[in-house]
Order: structure tokens, then C-alpha cells, then sequence
């Protein structure tokens, strides 16, 4: 646009201007997305404060009760599988506020023998798993994907107004 002839500096500084605050727009997407990429909680403190403070994250901006508890040792996990445990967590968080319109969500990890396991419920509308409707979005296969990296597995249990219980073994 500044290429343009017979421009006037009026539209050059408005261009410019634009140019600018564009810019700076891009800046802070970046750094945004440099901040999602590893949350710093999670890089300094870990796993379980990172999961602590995303509970009360969203208690504080989504208006929904989260209990959080766990018992397990997440130091001995690798930054990358911590980084997927806390992406699914927080994948689930999501779609409890945004499709199941939950008020309450309850996360636990707990250890088994040689198993960690973690239990998350909320009490949302729930749905039809035998609905072809309700089969898996994005956010679910994105979890799918993640519980592979950790070798996860996972079941689910949901039905109409019976909210939504999703069981990870890994």
C-alpha cells in the first residue's frame, strides 16, 4: 500500500499506523502461543501445581467448581508427558463448561500397583454415547492423541442428563 503513487502523507502515516499496531498484534499472539506451548507454572512447579492452577483458574473465570486431588508423584514424569496430561485435563475442563454445561468437575489421580489412574466426572447434561451425533470431535481425538504419547487408555461414560465420566489408565 505504501507502493501505491500518488499517496499523501496523511495516508502514509495512517498506513503506517496500521502497519504498526498490526505488528504488535502479531507480537502478542506470539508470545501467547509461547505461553500455551508450556505454561510457566508447569515448567517451574510441575504438573500438580499447574493442575492446581488451572482448577482455580477456572473456578475463578468460568464460574464451575473444580476438586481437585492426587496423590501421585508427577516429578518422575517427563516434561512431555506431563505437558499431555495437563493439555487433556484441560481439553476436558473445556468441553465440560462448553458442551456439558457442568457446574461441578472432580479430577483425581490416584496410583494402583504400577498403574496411575485418573478419574474426571462432571455433572453436566450428559449425551447419548450410541448417539452418531455425539461421535468424537477434535478436542477428543487431540485427547486420543495425547493418551497415545503416554500410552493411555481411556473409557467413557455418559448419558443424558447424567453428566460425563472419563476414566485414563496410564
Amino acid at each position: 500500500m505504501l507502493k501505491t503513487k500518488n499517496i499523501n502523507e496523511k495516508e502514509i502515516e495512517e498506513i503506517t499506523n496500521n502497519i504498526i499496531e498490526l505488528s504488535k498484534k502479531a507480537l502478542d499472539s506470539s508470545r501467547l502461543i509461547a505461553h500455551n506451548l508450556m505454561p510457566p507454572v508447569l515448567e517451574k512447579f510441575g504438573l500438580n501445581a499447574a493442575l492446581e492452577e488451572l482448577s482455580e483458574e477456572f473456578e475463578r473465570l468460568k464460574s464451575v467448581q473444580v476438586f481437585y486431588s492426587n496423590t501421585i508423584n508427577f516429578s518422575n514424569f517427563s516434561n512431555e508427558v506431563q505437558l499431555n496430561i495437563f493439555r487433556i485435563i484441560q481439553e476436558l475442563l473445556n468441553n465440560s463448561i462448553r458442551h456439558g454445561k457442568a457446574t461441578e468437575i472432580k479430577i483425581s489421580f490416584d496410583k494402583k500397583g504400577s498403574t496411575n489412574i485418573c478419574q474426571y466426572s462432571d455433572n453436566g447434561i450428559g449425551f447419548d454415547m450410541n448417539n452418531t451425533l455425539n461421535q468424537k470431535g477434535l478436542g477428543m481425538k487431540n485427547i486420543e492423541s495425547r493418551l497415545i504419547f503416554i500410552n493411555g487408555k481411556f473409557e467413557i461414560k455418559s448419558s443424558p442428563n447424567n453428566g460425563f465420566h472419563f476414566l485414563i489408565n496410564f
